[in-house]
């Protein structure tokens, strides 16, 4: 395959910015679903959906991100990520700056884009919260139906990783959302030590 044959998502000539993507997705038709980060500069980050509609690509900027969440500057590209739920691709869920850190949302679609429900998965962190997905097999809805890391990010590794799950106890919002988080802090010889701790 060659790039004359694929067909263009979007195009960094246009002005807008160059481009990352960040996750494909096939729907219940067996259409493609597609998130991106676009930047217009690079302490501009903004998120987008696009949608295979069986005849063309519909690209919509879904809301800005933000600034890098690598602490060092080479890293300037470095989005706090956007996925889908590949049971669902209706859904997606990023991670954007609000305030100094970032946090964690659900966004839903019921309009193949052209209008969103918004739920906050994390709020008034102050950690940033950072690469959220969707395990294989299992809806964001669902219990353990999220995961993300939390913690400084200075490059490519992160300095102190927290990994979280999402555990529901209904399907009924945000105020039954609880999770469970899993340490893991390096040691100067190496090792790692591993705990999980219940968060409320």
């Amino acid at each position: 395959m060659t790039p004359a044959q694929a067909t263009k998502v979007y195009d960094a000539g246009s002005g807008g910015g160059k481009s990352w993507i960040h996750d494909i997705a096939v729907d219940s038709q067996g259409l493609p679903v597609m998130t991106f980060a676009r930047f217009p500069t690079d302490t501009d980050h903004r998120y987008h959906y696009a949608k295979w509609n069986g005849t063309a690509w519909e690209d919509r900027e879904l809301t800005a991100a933000g600034g890098t969440i690598a602490e060092k500057p080479r890293e300037i590209n470095y989005s706090g990520g956007i996925t889908l739920d590949h049971t669902n691709p209706s859904a997606v869920l990023l991670s954007r700056r609000i305030g100094s850190v970032n946090e964690i949302e659900r966004w839903t679609t019921a309009s193949g884009g052209t209008t969103w429900e918004r739920e906050a998965i994390t709020a008034d962190s102050t950690v940033t919260q950072v690469r959220p997905i969707a395990p294989r097999g299992l809806g964001s809805g669902e219990r353990l139906g999220i995961l993300w890391m939390a913690g400084r990010y200075p490059a490519v590794v992160m300095d102190v990783a927290r990994l979280y799950s999402l555990r529901k106890k209904n399907g009924r919002g945000s105020s039954n959302i609880r999770s469970k988080r899993f340490d893991d802090d390096s040691t100067s010889t190496g090792g790692r030590k591993r705990q999980w701790l219940q968060e409320q």
